[in-house]
């Protein structure tokens, strides 16, 4: 019984490099296309507070995001069957929400009581946060599964130097994957479809 399932595995471990070899044998090939994403605004990026000291009163303004998208173009070179160097330049926009809050309590009160009970919206105001992304990085192929790190610039005041670990799948030229972006007070989760065209 013991030696079937060695055999049972052995032969699954070699349909798996046979299914690999086939998929990935890409050294020194390269290939570009275009993707499309969908990307949620995370801790900060997705809700923030900023007070704004004034006399007599105390105001804080609240920013909110929300779900957004992107395009980008990306690209990718096989050093070898397993590990492959991927790129990505990408323009992403996200709805935004600012609202300026005026609280009426005295100055000695603390903020962060004063927050949970705001008296009133005095300003409130709806517009777009849009960002560039350069990213560059490693991929390692498992069998048509892979895993991902790249680590680039995101523009904007929410952005800076960033790391971005991913996991995905690929389908003859179609690419799909899901990653976390961490980065200054932009961090999200995003979801991309891709495919190559070269």
């Amino acid at each position: 019984m013991k030696t079937r399932k060695i055999q049972i595995a052995f032969i699954a471990l070699m349909f798996v490099g046979a299914v690999s070899n086939q998929m990935f044998a890409q050294k020194g090939e390269t290939s570009f296309g275009a993707a499309g994403s969908i990307i949620l605004p995370q801790g900060a990026f997705s809700k923030q507070s900023n007070d704004v000291p004034s006399v007599g009163f105390n105001q804080y303004t609240e920013i909110t995001h929300s779900t957004g998208w992107g395009i980008s173009a990306i690209g990718k070179y096989g050093l070898s069957d397993f590990l492959t160097v991927v790129g990505t330049l990408g323009w992403y926009s996200v709805p935004e929400t600012i609202k300026l809050y005026e609280m009426t309590y005295p100055e000695e009160s603390k903020m962060a009581f004063a927050k949970t009970n705001p008296s009133h919206v005095i300003a409130e105001e709806d517009g777009t946060y849009s960002f560039v992304d350069i990213s560059a990085g490693l991929r390692a192929n498992i069998s048509f599964l892979y895993v991902e790190a790249r680590a680039g610039y995101f523009s904007g005041d929410q952005g800076g130097f960033g790391f971005i670990p991913a996991v995905g799948a690929e389908y003859k030229n179609f690419d799909f994957q899901a990653n976390y972006v961490i980065v200054g007070d932009g961090s999200h989760l995003g979801f991309r479809i891709g495919y190559y065209f070269l």
